[in-house]
């Protein structure tokens, strides 16, 4: 997911691996031209999720946005070895800003990042049993939140499960926790975005697993 700001552009999430990342930083470019891609937000440190970071560090030189407990870890993941297998980018041609250590913005509870009108931002969500360290994103103009394990919208035309999942219940909690106001999830998986109002009211009334 790309964020557009006045003179720069954000990616939310670097999954998989770097083909994927170079892909989705080619979109980015002709979505939004004429912008760099400044920022990185990972929202945890699943492989499924940062598998693409070293590409978007490589490429484009980010700030990667990351939660404090996972720091160690993408430091871990970013460092410079030999690649005797397919190197990558940043295997072949580190920038000399990995070493020094000026890659991460961390995050302990709450960020925003801003132009000075558009804003996003970045929580910690407390609680949650998937993975220490999760980050969820929001938008407060858009009123769009982003979130990642948290809760996948059912395919177009499927129903929610009849019981509610420990992480979904989570996410309700720590959105009112927050007292933030979305009106769309936008999820990494799932495909599509879901109305806040349609997951409160099935939070709220069905079972807890």
């Amino acid at each position: 997911m790309a964020v557009e700001f006045k003179d720069f552009a954000a990616v939310i999430e670097a999954p998989l691996n770097e083909d994927r990342s170079l892909a989705v930083i080619a979109e980015v470019k002709k979505l939004i031209p004429n912008k760099p891609i400044r920022w990185l937000v990972s929202t945890h440190h699943h492989w499924d999720h940062l598998g693409g970071v070293r590409a978007y560090v490589a490429q484009e030189g980010v700030t990667i946005i990351l939660q404090e407990q996972n720091h160690a870890y993408y430091a871990e993941v970013l460092s410079v070895k030999p690649w005797l297998l397919k190197p990558d980018r940043l295997a072949l041609a580190p920038p000399e800003e990995v070493a020094e250590g000026y890659t991460f913005e961390k995050v302990g509870q709450q960020y925003a990042l801003t132009d000075g009108t558009k804003v996003m931002q970045v929580y910690n969500v407390q609680g949650l049993a998937h993975a220490q360290g999760m980050l969820m994103v929001y938008m407060p103009m858009e009123r769009i939140v982003v979130e990642a394990d948290l809760f996948t919208p059912p395919t177009q035309g499927a129903t929610l499960p009849t019981m509610v999942a420990p992480a979904a219940r989570t996410f309700y909690n720590n959105v009112q926790r927050l007292k933030l106001d979305p009106q769309t999830i936008a999820p990494i998986h799932g495909g599509r975005t879901y109305p806040w109002a349609d997951f409160a009211r099935y939070v709220t009334s069905a079972s807890t697993n």
